[in-house]
């Protein structure tokens, strides 16, 4: 299955699900995983798929247990070696919004930081972080949670 049918609402509604449900693992197998993410030794797990646009970051349950739950989608744009995410953006976005087409279809962000190009909203508690490249256009938009709440 190509990425592009996967709909970005399919992703977010595996966030914060373990890496061996039944619907992580049909997403995960969508995009031509074989072998569910292991914890390293960093603590957490990532996925990159530079061909299809994807990262997936993983991170434990708790503390006190190594069983994996997905933390973290980023889409890229053809940036940094990887190849354009073809499907839908979440919320409506764009690869091609420039911020002000950007704030005007997410709102006022709830952080900045504009050295980065990076707006921030946190809604519901889940995250989406938009970063712009310096040339216009968005060069990445993650979906997740706030740090500190997995």
């Amino acid at each position: 299955m190509k990425n592009s049918s996967i709909d970005p609402a399919r992703f977010e509604a595996c966030l914060g699900r373990p890496v061996d449900s039944p619907d992580v693992e049909r997403l995960l197998a969508d995009l031509g995983l074989t072998v569910l993410p292991q914890l390293s030794s960093e603590g957490y797990a990532r996925v990159e798929l530079p061909d299809r646009g994807v990262i997936m970051s993983f991170r434990p349950e708790a503390a006190t247990n190594s069983r994996l739950k997905l933390t973290g989608i980023q889409f890229y744009s053809a940036v940094d070696g990887f190849t354009a995410y073809a499907g839908p953006l979440p919320r409506g976005l764009t690869f091609t919004d420039d911020r002000d087409e950007v704030l005007r279809k997410l709102g006022a962000p709830t952080r900045s930081m504009p050295d980065f190009h990076l707006d921030n909203w946190v809604t519901d508690g889940r995250l989406i972080s938009v970063q712009q490249r310096d040339e216009g256009g968005i060069g990445h938009v993650l979906l997740g949670f706030p740090r500190g709440t997995t």
